[in-house]
């Protein structure tokens, strides 16, 4: 009764040699083994050298024996209940005996005779990676399909490259770059990958490999999705400020009657925001047509007044609010610096006069865009008022107001 229950047998093959001498064993269904009465004798059916591939599926499935297949003489060994309980005990066979090995030691040159995948010369070989113990595997696949298939070859000028049904899915090495479209690839590194990790469910080692890899993969996934979301708003801040600047290039030419400019800045002679009160003093120049620099052409004076306009307009093409309109002006004309040695109208503040910002030129040409642009308005616009408030604040600008905070708590 218990004979009944041990539905795996481990069997050495007497009759068959590996290279040194070695004998093979092999864990078997016992349904594929025929004993001798009497004896620890018998025979052991076996699949064929094309089906090498395939017997480690086989036995763990306890697929019968075919007529076909061919049957070895074979001394029974010991057996077992489970397909895990075989596995340790032919380790401890490996251990104990020396002129035994498995059939998947034998070298390329035999393997079309002999070569078979058994899972417990793989266990006894766990330092090998993964990736080699696989290679190997699918070497001797296609090293047994080609034995087969002479006339699946092509010619040595086109390659000699197996086709896609003898290697194209599920040979590492039995594909060139060269000859292969883009669709095969994909389909036959899916096989690949999918055979892969068929094989690892049954494995620790190559479980954790797996598991590794997709775990690595799927981190290098988002680390390359973080930097094309980076890449694309970068590139996007970029065209849009290009856009910005043709659109205010072409207005500008329009303004400046045809004459090529190739930005705002060539046509006003500044750097805009104006970085210091220096520079904006010199930007003022060249606005004032009564100025002794613009005394021979002060028409250019003028025209460059209309081009800060159109420069304004081109900022808030898209504002339907005055006030907003004249904050967003100011920030884009004059930084941080320039601000704080203006107030609207020039009052003193913390008993300190600020210049009169209301009385420069550039607030002439600010107060004409706003009212040109708002005509129609139905409200009153307090240009003055807003410009004002808007200066007033200018100190707790750029980590001013942090500042301050933090200087008020110490």
């Amino acid at each position: 009764m218990e004979e009944c229950e041990k539905v795996y047998q481990i069997v050495e093959f007497v009759e068959e040699m590996i290279e040194n001498g070695k004998k093979s064993l092999e864990i078997v269904p016992a349904s594929w083994v025929t004993r001798t009465e009497g004896t620890t004798t018998g025979t052991c059916a076996f699949p064929p050298p094309n089906q090498y591939h395939s017997v480690s599926k086989m036995v763990k499935e306890l697929i019968p024996p075919q007529s076909s297949w061919k049957t070895f003489g074979v001394e029974l060994l010991t057996s077992a209940k489970n397909y895990d309980k075989a596995e340790r005990r032919i380790n401890r066979l490996y251990r104990k005996r020396s002129n035994i090995d498995s059939t998947d030691s034998e070298t390329e040159a035999s393997c079309v005779g002999k070569i078979s995948k058994n899972q417990a010369a793989a266990i006894t070989r766990r330092t090998f990676s993964l990736l080699e113990h696989i290679v190997e595997e699918r070497e001797a696949e296609r090293e047994a399909i080609s034995s087969r298939h002479h006339e699946a070859e092509i010619s040595k000028d086109g390659g000699q490259q197996r086709s896609l049904e003898e290697a194209g899915a599920t040979t590492l090495r039995g594909r060139t770059e060269s000859g292969d479209t883009k669709g095969e690839k994909k389909f036959a590194l899916k096989a690949v990958l999918k055979t892969l990790r068929e094989n690892a469910i049954e494995d620790p080692l190559k479980q954790f490999c797996a598991d590794y890899w997709d775990a690595t993969t799927e981190l290098l996934t988002y680390k390359y999705r973080e930097d094309l979301s980076s890449l694309k708003r970068s590139i996007q801040y970029d065209l849009n400020r290009k856009i910005e600047e043709l659109r205010v290039s072409m207005m500008v030419c329009n303004v400046a009657g045809g004459e090529p400019i190739t930005s705002p800045r060539e046509g006003l002679s500044a750097d805009f925001p104006i970085k210091s009160f220096e520079q904006f003093l010199d930007f003022e120049k060249t606005l004032d047509p009564t100025h002794q620099d613009n005394l021979a052409d002060p028409e250019k004076a003028l025209q460059k007044q209309d081009i800060l306009k159109a420069f304004m307009g081109v900022l808030t093409n898209k504002g339907m609010d005055y006030a907003a309109d004249i904050k967003k002006i100011l920030k884009e004309l004059i930084s941080k610096e320039v601000q704080l040695n203006y107030s609207g109208v020039g009052r003193v503040v913390k008993g300190r006069g600020k210049r009169n910002f209301s009385a420069t030129l550039t607030f002439a040409c600010l107060r004409d865009f706003i009212e040109g642009k708002y005509k129609n308005s139905n409200i009153p616009l307090k240009i003055i008022s807003i410009t004002s408030d808007w200066l007033s604040g200018a100190g707790d600008r750029d980590g001013g107001c942090s500042q301050r905070k933090k200087q008020g708590g110490t």
